[in-house]
């Protein structure tokens, strides 16, 4: 299996035997355990199934959860929901205005509450909960969105 040599964020299936890996900046080969805030972000497409690593390509924005869409684009959940290309990393679409949490490991350290996350593949849409409502966001198709 193509291995990474940056700490995982978050992982998550696309279709079939692809996985979209998010990775932050930090090394794993620095030793000291500590990442750069500055180092970008990186996304990786992985076929499970031939071990074999398909793209590659550092973020423009920070990552957090990920959410497999097709094999253009994925959903990202740090900050606020964003759609990012994974040829380029470049973000195409946000939506500011949801809350979506800021986590960046799987180790959550005080009281932190992780926003419920729903997908929806088959329909192209993700729900992000707060705790007076429910955003639901229909994402636009792969062609109705200009790639970078």
């Amino acid at each position: 299996m193509p291995g990474t040599d940056r700490e995982i964020i978050s992982a998550d299936f696309q279709y079939d035997s692809t996985v979209v890996v998010a990775s932050t900046g930090e090394s794993l080969n620095s030793g000291d355990g500590f990442h750069d805030e500055d180092e970008p972000d990186s996304l990786k497409v992985i076929d499970v199934d031939r071990a074999e690593l398909l793209s590659s390509t550092l973020s423009d924005a920070k990552l957090g959860t990920v959410m497999g869409l097709d094999s253009s684009v994925t959903g990202s959940f740090h900050g606020h929901p964003k759609l990012v290309c994974l040829r380029t990393g470049a973000v195409l679409q946000s939506w500011p205005s949801i809350e979506s949490g800021n986590q960046r490991s799987s180790i959550l350290l005080n009281d932190y509450q992780i926003p419920v996350l729903a997908a929806d593949r088959a329909r192209r849409r993700f729900a992000v909960a707060s705790s007076t409502h429910l955003n639901v966001v229909k994402v636009p198709t792969t062609q109705a969105i200009q790639l970078s």
